[in-house]
């Protein structure tokens, strides 16, 4: 039984080498240098466990065990590759000094209250063959698809669509098609097509050519004043 504000000081810095403890529950271990426990196991039942350490707090363990929150104020910084994960190592995020892989391993939501920003200096790239976007998707820059994308509302562009030589704008399936190249534009109704105008539709070029190129008759119907 040490007396309270008592000292059990090592070697000759009795002053920087020491336990002491107090009647009111406090005990203090302090050390120049190194501490160092060594044991099987090591139980702490307290309340609040705080460790100031100024430059860094180095815990050398091939696994950390926690049961509740982990509260922390600073950054995190992981080494290169190593992952935060889920359940198990298939739903994790990980990175290097250059990159972000983020792996839902089945689904991978992205949920916010007001809006979600995805902002690259070059472009944002998705490798899936379908893409699902609710709600209002603003698109600001080019956007580049290797597979198909499958809205379920109205598409609503500000600017230029820039089709490739032959890829159509079908309706159905591809027999009611718009298709162009560099020289001409083909519209195919495939049964009948239909062309309505308030006030006039004007056919502009040398020579406008009506047929199906067959024998077969070609009638040309006019409905209401012709003149």
């Amino acid at each position: 039984n040490v007396s309270t504000g008592v000292f059990i000081s090592f070697g000759t810095d009795r002053a920087n080498n020491y336990i002491k403890g107090t009647n009111t529950g406090y005990t203090t271990l302090k050390a120049v240098n190194d501490i160092t426990l060594e044991a099987i196991s090591i139980n702490a039942n307290i309340t609040t466990f705080d460790i100031n350490a100024s430059t860094k707090l180095d815990i050398d363990s091939p696994l950390i065990e926690l049961s509740g929150d982990l509260d922390i104020e600073g950054d995190i910084d992981l080494a290169t590759s190593k992952k935060i994960t889920w359940v198990d190592d298939n739903t994790f995020i990980s990175g290097t000094a250059s990159s972000i892989t983020i792996d839902g391993d089945d689904f991978v939501y992205i949920e916010s209250d007001d809006s979600a920003v995805i902002t690259a200096g070059t472009r944002v790239k998705f490798s899936t063959p379908q893409i699902w976007a609710t709600g209002v998707s603003l698109l600001d820059g080019n956007i580049t698809a290797s597979a198909d994308m499958a809205l379920a509302g109205s598409l609503d562009i500000e600017q230029d669509i820039d089709m490739a030589t032959g890829k159509m704008i079908t309706w159905v399936d591809d027999n009611t098609y718009i298709k162009g190249t560099a020289t001409q534009i083909e519209i195919d109704g495939d049964n009948i097509i239909n062309m309505f105008a308030d006030v006039s539709i004007s056919l502009q070029s040398d020579t406008i050519s009506i047929g199906n190129n067959t024998d077969t008759d070609t009638t040309l119907n006019f409905m209401g004043n012709s003149n």
